[in-house]
């Protein structure tokens, strides 16, 4: 399950290996209900540079040589990988870019995730117009955040949730933010004070970066370029942990839904 802090990653690796590369070929599955949506990209893409590669919120963008950009959105499934010999192309893996001496392969994730854009078109376009505060940018501050935040009502959680107002939190990130800020998922955001607000902010600063520094979180099949995996799953505090103590009070955590959502919170702790 890719979020942030493994877009973010996924993203230096690509720019790493990637920058200044021919795409020398590309493949999409026919038998896709997609392949009509993507078979254009066939032409766009073939015989051009990767110009850079970078990321808006957890849509990967991936610059070429004549203005177009792919974007990639990896949903909660997907993953790249990058062979040395070619796959078969499948349901499973349904775009294949040859890219000078390997494959870099899209897997687990339908076509229609897949699109192109001019750049002249990137910022209105609808993908990318509505999306929120990016946590990991240069922009963010805690001014930016206090002021999104008292624009804000409804649960906690479920705004955090929301890439309108924060882009790429994931689930158990979600869970593993609030613990650390003391703040009950169902607190009315409308209803935070300042420095709860700041907790909020410090707590989101701190789980993403910490991710980041273990390689992001790898729970069931995601995984990087070379098949390396992330390991702040085994950091968790609280996610995953029902009936568990809590690291911090030892009264046991506890699992309650939000909006669908198993969320994982120690009411003793968080108010």
């Amino acid at each position: 399950m890719p979020w942030l802090p493994e877009i973010e990653i996924l993203k230096k690796k690509l720019k790493k290996e990637f920058t200044g590369k021919k795409i020398l070929s590309v493949e999409f599955y026919k038998e896709s209900e997609y392949y009509l949506q993507v078979r254009l990209l066939e032409y766009e893409l073939t015989n051009k540079h990767i110009l850079n590669i970078t990321r808006k919120g957890k849509y990967l963008k991936i610059s070429l040589e004549g203005g177009n950009n792919l974007i990639v959105d990896l949903k909660v499934t997907g993953i790249l990988r990058y062979f040395s010999e070619k796959l078969s192309i499948n349901s499973y893996t349904p775009m294949i870019l040859e890219i000078d001496n390997g494959y870099l392969c899209l897997q687990n994730l339908s076509l229609r995730y897949v699109s192109s854009i001019p750049t002249m078109q990137l910022k209105n376009n609808q993908i990318f117009r509505n999306l929120g505060i990016d946590p990991l940018s240069n922009e963010y501050n805690i001014e930016i955040f206090y002021k999104a935040t008292n624009k804000r009502i409804g649960m906690l959680k479920t705004n955090l949730l929301d890439p309108s107002y924060i882009t790429g939190l994931g689930n158990y990130y979600v869970d593993e933010i609030l613990f650390l800020a003391k703040l009950h998922p169902k607190k009315e955001i409308s209803k935070l004070n300042r420095l709860e607000i700041e907790a909020l902010y410090l707590s989101i600063n701190k789980i993403l970066n910490e991710s980041i520094n273990v390689g992001g979180s790898s729970r069931e099949e995601f995984c990087y370029l070379d098949g390396s995996r992330g390991r702040f799953q085994n950091n968790f505090n609280i996610y995953d942990k029902e009936g568990k103590p809590c690291p911090i009070c030892r009264k046991n955590i506890k699992r309650i839904f939000i909006g669908g959502r198993g969320t994982y919170i120690c009411e003793n702790c968080q108010k």
